[in-house]
């Protein structure tokens, strides 16, 4: 397996207790510059900039197929403040969490029938 695509495996198999730099650089056998310069000329970005990346969309799907709160979805993708996810998430997609799940997430329906089944609003 080539080093750049260990390193992408590394990252997407442990956002929650990523790694720095330097020591994802030095598992795959490179330097954290090296490792850098790969990422760029490879996938376009930096590897903060893909580690990002992968955590927002992660943070996207658990938001509309789970119903994780955000302080665990936070968590989920190693984030240490629920702010910054949000901060973060409302620059990539042009709204906050919580917005994205009303909107487009996951659709709740309560059990307001007299026979127990969901109803939709």
């Amino acid at each position: 397996m080539d080093r750049t695509a260990k390193a992408v495996r590394i990252i997407e198999e442990n956002l929650e207790e990523l790694r720095t730099i330097p020591e994802i650089a030095r598992e795959v056998g490179l330097n954290a510059n090296k490792l850098q310069q790969c990422f760029r000329e490879i996938l376009g970005k930096t590897v903060n900039g893909f580690i990002m990346e992968k955590r927002l969309a992660t943070a996207r799907s658990l938001l509309s197929n789970t119903d994780y709160t955000l302080s665990t979805i936070t968590s989920i993708i190693g984030y240490h403040s629920q702010s910054y996810f949000s901060k973060k998430f409302r620059e990539t997609y042009g709204e906050l969490p919580s917005e994205f799940r009303k909107n487009k997430g996951l659709k709740r329906f309560p059990k307001n029938n007299s026979d127990g089944t969901e109803k939709p609003r």
